[in-house]
């Protein structure tokens, strides 16, 4: 591992916290003096990047300038870095839609879309870049690979998905020199619900997959390329539920990984350590860090020292509660029996404590 931040994150522990920095001035002010009173040393703060482009407004797009700027420039010269995050499937637009073994439809496109990458990742992870020249503060982009609102592909993202004609046609483009010239000619008639058991049958399923997870980590080295050849020290991390299990998320980390510098992961698993040694010989470089969610748990300090064991480090679900009245009840998101005021000194002390056990 080259990277100096991976190798801060390995010698410390990732601490960090995530939330929004697009609500206001006042709010972002409070964050920023929150997270360096707790001793964080990374804010997962969610920029939606994407109001720059095909979302955006003159007003909206100044007041988003703004705010990135406020954030950028209040780290500047801290121990924070800040990573700025955003959601993969922002739009529903597109002239593609995934599809899955049964013919059921998730409104978003396809992933083996070029064109989805160029406006949904390439383009906004361009935007930060460019952005981040200027601020030594912005360390990273953490992409959110989750799909809001479309179950259920916020939970198992594309694992029975990718059967569309777009995904399939890649397949048939890239499969002709494994299998034999008989099965190739037959693949273009195969309806939509009947791939899936054809394939089965066929005894190329495992093919399939595999040629869809390989087009993607292509897709997102290309990407990976592309935006560090605007800032080559920009470092990459991932949000999901869970450690990368489907053809899509190893494929998407993959790409943009490497042993010199791992992506960041942040997930709910709570021992993830393990199942990294698995994705290293898949070369999948991540470091994971796991969710503490301030309603779940009272004692803060045995959560965080068991995710440096047990993982490399954890993420607050989540920091705006902290700062920021919630207009509807998050529950398991805001502190637990107690004010933001001690859980703020809670979590102060727990951090203070893990110094301690790790010789700092």
């Amino acid at each position: 591992i080259k990277h100096p931040l991976i190798k801060r994150y390995l010698k410390e522990g990732i601490r960090a916290g995530w939330g929004y920095i697009t609500y206001n001035r006042e709010h972002n002010i409070k964050l920023i003096e929150t997270i360096k009173e707790i001793g964080l040393n990374l804010l997962w703060g969610v920029g939606e990047p994407q109001k720059f482009t095909y979302r955006k407004s003159s007003s909206s797009e100044e007041k988003l300038t703004k705010l990135w700027k406020l954030v950028a420039e209040r780290l500047e010269n801290t121990d924070i870095k800040w990573f700025i995050g955003m959601n993969i499937a922002d739009s529903r637009e597109g002239n593609t839609k995934i599809e899955g073994a049964q013919g059921q439809t998730l409104d978003t496109p396809s992933p083996l879309d070029w064109n989805y990458w160029e406006k949904e990742i390439l383009t906004p992870l361009k935007i930060c870049a460019n952005f981040s020249k200027n601020y030594s503060s912005v360390g990273g982009i953490i992409i959110d690979l989750e799909l809001y609102g479309l179950m259920p592909g916020i939970y198992n993202i594309y694992q029975n998905y990718g059967f569309e004609d777009t995904a399939y046609s890649v397949f048939v483009e890239k499969s002709k020199r494994f299998i034999s010239e008989d099965i190739w000619k037959q693949l273009r008639g195969i309806p939509l619900k009947q791939r899936f058991h054809w394939l089965k049958d066929k005894g190329i399923l495992e093919l399939y997959y595999k040629i869809l997870e390989n087009t993607i980590t292509e897709y997102a080295k290309r990407v990976r390329n592309e935006v560090q050849k605007i800032n080559p020290d920009l470092v990459f991390g991932f949000y999901q539920l869970n450690m990368p299990s489907n053809w899509f998320s190893r494929g998407i980390m993959r790409g943009f990984s490497s042993p010199e510098r791992p992506a960041l992961l942040f997930t709910f698993e709570t021992t993830g350590k393990p199942y990294l040694e698995i994705l290293r010989n898949q070369n999948i470089y991540l470091l994971n860090a796991e969710a503490l969610l301030l309603g779940m748990k009272e004692n803060y300090s045995e959560v965080i020292k068991n995710s440096m064991k047990y993982s490399y480090g954890y993420w607050l679900n989540r920091i705006t509660w902290l700062v920021k009245t919630p207009s509807v009840p998050y529950g398991i998101e805001i502190p637990y029996n107690k004010t933001p005021k001690k859980a703020i000194n809670d979590l102060k002390k727990a951090n203070q404590e893990l110094n301690k056990v790790m010789g700092f």
